[in-house]
């Protein structure tokens, strides 16, 4: 299920996600520097009222196993 849409603007990464409950028209992702396996790849940031961004959630890389547990590569079939 796709509930957004990201691209490139300016150098930054800016898109919107909406579902039936919730419409954010205006976000951007900000990438987070960490040596942490388990650290998300980018901050999600929001405009809000004083038109500063704030940070509304996190974004982490999906990894997909094979039946034999071992992680495929991002391009195999199936992994969106």
């Amino acid at each position: 299920m796709n509930i957004g849409e990201f691209k490139l603007s300016n150098g930054r990464l800016l898109g919107s996600i909406a579902t039936r409950t919730i419409d954010l028209p205006r976000l951007g992702l900000r990438p987070v520097e960490s040596a942490n396996d388990k650290a998300p790849l980018y901050e999600i940031v929001a405009l809000n009222v004083g038109n500063r961004w704030v940070q509304v959630g996190a974004l982490w890389e999906a990894v997909v196993k094979n039946t034999t547990g071992a992680p495929r590569s991002p391009g195999a079939e199936g992994v969106r």
